[in-house]
């Protein structure tokens, strides 16, 4: 009983996915297989019908499932919003809208690529101890890569910038990554494309909000509800 939200991220393609923290990537193929069976066998709903659902009391049908995706992956445009379109399946796609103002890369895919295409293996980072992470081995660096995303969660965007910006001098990375997020044409060809999409916000600067005061976390709300209103004529009514 009850309501089912799935939460993705990003849809890449084979040749993006090795730029994308794998927790944060859903293959084509996959996404297209659980499209078809949520198509066949339960009841997609938008947010908004939740709502309904929810305000009014009604007892929400067996199998109801909502979609939605978080931060902006240009992917969603590109790989997703075909399929959710060719299976006629509403989704909300929730907006890191700083990213897209400065078409920044998400934090943590920054971090992964650095990880991924390095040409270096001396990390040290005082914030988080004083020793040299050690990045011989595949588990060893995973487990470097975990420590840096769990303090980088907690940081702010500018806490996070100076961090990444040690790192990839540290580790020097062979390759720069492609453009992975949308920027604001992008989005306006996403929900002018694609009726069954709709807007929220994810705030401003991906910043972890249960660490934050009322004032900053209503100042994220506010920069980034507004930025969707002024750049897509719509108001972003939900947030994640």
């Amino acid at each position: 009983e009850g309501a089912i939200i799935l939460a993705y991220h990003s849809v890449a393609s084979d040749c993006d996915k090795k730029w994308i923290d794998p927790s944060n990537h859903t293959p084509i193929d996959i996404f297209e297989k659980q499209m078809m069976f949520l198509a066949r066998k339960r009841n997609v709903i938008s947010l908004d019908s939740l709502i309904v659902y929810i305000n009014e009391k009604k007892t929400i049908p067996r199998g109801t499932v909502i979609i939605t995706f978080d931060d902006g992956y240009l992917d969603n445009l590109t790989n997703a919003a075909p399929v959710l379109k060719k299976y006629n399946l509403p989704a909300t796609v929730y907006l890191t809208t700083g990213y897209i103002e400065r078409q920044e890369n998400q934090w943590v895919d920054q971090l992964y690529s650095c990880f991924n295409e390095r040409t270096k293996s001396r990390l040290v980072l005082p914030e988080i101890n004083d020793d040299e992470m050690g990045l011989s081995d595949p588990a060893s660096t995973w487990h470097a890569y975990s420590r840096v995303v769990k303090h980088l969660i907690e940081c702010s965007h500018e806490q996070r910038t100076v961090m990444l910006d040690s790192i990839k001098k540290q580790l020097v990375p062979a390759c720069t990554p492609p453009k992975l997020t949308m920027n604001w044409d992008d989005v306006r060809n996403l929900v002018s494309n694609n009726r069954n999409v709709e807007l929220g916000s994810h705030t401003s600067e991906h910043i972890d909000i249960s660490r934050i005061d009322k004032n900053v976390f209503m100042s994220e709300m506010r920069v980034s509800t507004e930025a969707i209103e002024r750049e897509t004529g719509k108001k972003a009514v939900h947030f994640s």
